[in-house]
């Protein structure tokens, strides 16, 4: 395994980095949610390499298992 890449537990090899779009596209969310959650600081982390805005898979397991709630009025 690289640094770059992982194994997904269905043994195929999944990039450890995703562009913007390709971690909208896995939370199923819009890519222009994820830039207004940049900018507002309010998102999963994300990395910077040359120029090119990328999220760790890690960070985007963390960041979505920090969002879970057992009601609506939990924050």
């Amino acid at each position: 395994m690289t640094p770059e890449n992982y194994a997904h537990p269905s043994g195929a090899i999944q990039p450890r980095f995703l562009s913007t779009k390709e971690a909208a596209r896995l939370l199923t969310l819009s890519h222009r949610t994820l830039e207004d959650w940049r900018l507002r600081g309010d998102g999963p982390p994300f990395v910077k390499l040359g120029g090119s805005v990328k999220y760790a898979r890690e960070d985007l397991e963390t960041f979505v298992s920090g969002c879970r709630r057992s009601n609506t009025g939990q924050h």
